[in-house]
């Protein structure tokens, strides 16, 4: 702090001016006790301000003329000395403590965890990094990143971490590493000292979310060769996501077509809303164990399309009400 600063002034001056006189000594060292004073009171456990005020009070007590006074500020300059030790003491042990508490969360993370420094040197990887890497976490520490990984160089990733390194922008990014054939989220956090890289394998949740777009490709193409449309209905709101093969079916195009169970309804044909809305109110309350339809829709032009109805509850809520229809 500021006072910790002005307090170390005032004992340089008490303490190596040689052309001093013992008063000015003496009042040196006591501007420098109330500076210290000032800064333990904004942070009591300031272990360096205890021990430094000790040697302003030893300062204070060769100043001192008077035998009495000086040998209590001596004995005061050891007390302080002591109880600087022992918050020193407290400190550490209070920072190894952090430091194994630490040591532990970053050893159970489900995530692989480095820290580099500004040599791009590994300062720690734990134990899931190294798994995840094929590598010996204990054997990276020291040794350069894109050494030991070469085929990063050049890569998305390294530019990322150089300008977490050298402009302080973190980074989140998905990366996939071919020698291995993985997928991996990495979260880049620039520090004082160098770069923390937090990274987790996510080559299933890509595969699955491939497999998944793959899977909708295929029926988008099946229900477009088939002159199919698909519905999803929510049943709280009534209003439904179509894909384009339903709304050209009706002779919309699809940026121009918004469904709703209201809208389906006032689109029927008069002779069949009733024959329709049973079949449906009957299916969702359980009185019938499919719905399946056939319907006389009002096309936009305003001629009438016959269509197959099909649909299955896909989702209900806490009460067993159904919620969702496809």
């Amino acid at each position: 702090s500021g006072y910790y600063k002005l307090a170390m002034f005032y004992w340089d001056k008490a303490y190596r001016d040689p052309l001093l006189t013992d008063a000015q000594k003496l009042a040196f060292a006591q501007k420098g006790l109330d500076a210290v004073d000032k800064a333990l009171a904004l942070k009591p456990d300031y272990f360096e301000a205890v021990i430094f005020k000790g040697l302003l009070m030893r300062e204070k007590a060769k100043a001192t003329p008077d035998p009495r006074l000086r040998q209590q500020y001596l004995d005061e300059a050891v007390a302080l000395a002591k109880q600087g030790q022992d918050l020193r003491k407290q400190a550490e042990a209070a920072r190894e403590a952090l430091s194994r508490r630490m040591v532990d969360l970053l050893e159970s993370m489900s995530d692989g965890f480095v820290s580099v420094d500004r040599q791009w040197r590994y300062q720690a990887v734990n134990r899931k990094a190294g798994e995840m890497l094929g590598r010996d976490a204990a054997g990276l520490i020291g040794k350069p990143i894109w050494t030991e990984f070469p085929e990063a160089v050049g890569q998305p990733f390294q530019r990322a971490c150089e300008r977490a390194m050298n402009e302080g922008l973190p980074a989140v990014m998905e990366e996939y590493h071919a020698p291995w054939d993985k997928w991996f989220e990495n979260r880049i956090h620039p520090t004082s000292d160098g770069i923390s890289i937090f990274f987790t394998d996510i080559t299933e949740r890509v595969r699955t979310a491939n497999a998944v777009r793959e899977s909708e490709e295929r029926l988008r193409l099946a229900l477009q060769a088939a002159n199919q449309g698909l519905y999803d209905l929510d049943l709280r709101t009534g209003d439904a996501v179509v894909s384009p093969e339903y709304a050209r079916m009706l002779g919309w195009e699809p940026e121009e077509f918004h469904e709703t169970n209201a809208s389906w309804r006032e689109r029927l044909h008069p002779d069949d809303q009733a024959s329709v809305s049973r079949v449906f109110e009957d299916y969702l309350a359980g009185r019938r164990s499919d719905y399946r339809v056939e319907f006389r829709q009002r096309t936009k032009n305003g001629s009438w399309k016959w269509i197959l109805s099909l649909g299955q509850v896909q989702e209900r809520d806490a009460q067993g009400q159904p919620v969702r229809m496809l």
